[in-house]
């Protein structure tokens, strides 16, 4: 095997991995024969993610240039199609090192500072995406996660907001081959604000539960969320949230068991989960009977041969 990597060096390498040499072949012998033995490859990855396999990367996709100046071409793997996901927000906040400045090309190269963390990464993400219909002061966020509802409808509610949703049209965007239209009415493309508000079935939802959805809304789910949040109080707050929750549900259903549900059935499934949950929750709280009196307003635990 030693051997017929090596031939692999000598016959498939170009000229941009001299250098390369012994360390490289090594590992890439030692991965082969723990992935055949069905070892951990646990210290292999650190080693595939050293210098040497950052050389082979830069060999194989960009030999006359940098990550930022990149292309991808018409071979590309599934990991380099990710790593370049990457390549428009690291373009925004990335600075070279200026060192000596004989490399540096002022003109096409980012070489000015510029204060460059997670953060401002997300939020650069949200407007590009259109989401930053809201701020801190806006109080949308403090709303949602305050909502007395099951963990999973807060969990939709974020993934809502942030825009991943794995709506079809959203699914198109990541190259997965899926028809576009609603499972629900078949009729437009299922984006978030559309199987979610503007549906037709999605309309009748709203309008059983008293809200009702102007003929076009403009904006996002969050913006018509964070716009309804302001009309209403908590408790029919709980209620909108789990009208959301059970209609992707029941969509999910739909798409994936071919289950159709009547919008009244939507309603009441998003009631009726409300109440079970909120019910269960009472009755966590209300696990020390033992230490409870008769004044509390709370059931008390007597024991039966005490009671004359």
């Amino acid at each position: 095997m030693q051997q017929m990597v090596q031939s692999w060096e000598g016959k498939l390498l170009s000229k941009n991995l001299q250098g390369v040499g012994e360390n490289f072949v090594s590992v890439l012998v030692a991965f082969i024969v723990k992935k055949e033995k069905g070892d951990p490859l646990d210290e292999l990855g650190q080693a595939l993610s050293s210098e040497d396999s950052r050389r082979v990367y830069k060999a194989r996709y960009y030999p006359n240039g940098s990550f930022l100046t990149a292309e991808l071409g018409g071979n590309t793997s599934f990991v380099c199609n990710s790593v370049f996901e990457s390549q428009h927000l690291i373009k925004k906040g990335a600075a070279v090192r200026i060192g000596c400045g004989d490399t540096v090309q002022v003109l096409k190269n980012p070489w000015l500072p510029s204060h460059y963390s997670v953060k401002s990464v997300y939020k650069s993400l949200q407007e590009d995406n259109g989401e930053r219909h809201t701020n801190e002061s806006s109080g949308f966020w403090r709303k949602i996660w305050n909502l007395k509802v099951p963990p999973k409808v807060k969990n939709l509610l974020w993934r809502v907001a942030a825009g991943c949703l794995p709506t079809k049209s959203h699914l198109q965007t990541k190259h997965v081959q899926v028809n576009e239209l609603c499972p629900f009415c078949n009729a437009e493309r299922e984006t978030i604000s559309h199987v979610l508000i503007t549906c037709s079935y999605s309309k009748d939802c709203w309008n059983r539960l008293g809200i009702g959805v102007p003929t076009l809304v403009s904006g996002t789910f969050s913006s018509w969320l964070d716009e309804i949040f302001s009309r209403f109080v908590d408790g029919e707050r709980m209620l909108i949230s789990m009208v959301a929750w059970a209609l992707w549900k029941c969509r999910n259903d739909l798409v994936w068991d071919n289950k159709n549900k009547s919008t009244g059935e939507v309603v009441t499934l998003a009631t009726t989960v409300l109440n079970q949950w909120q019910s269960a929750q009472d009755k966590t709280q209300n696990t020390t009977l033992g230490y409870s009196n008769s004044q509390d307003g709370d059931e008390c635990w007597h024991s039966k041969c005490l009671i004359l």
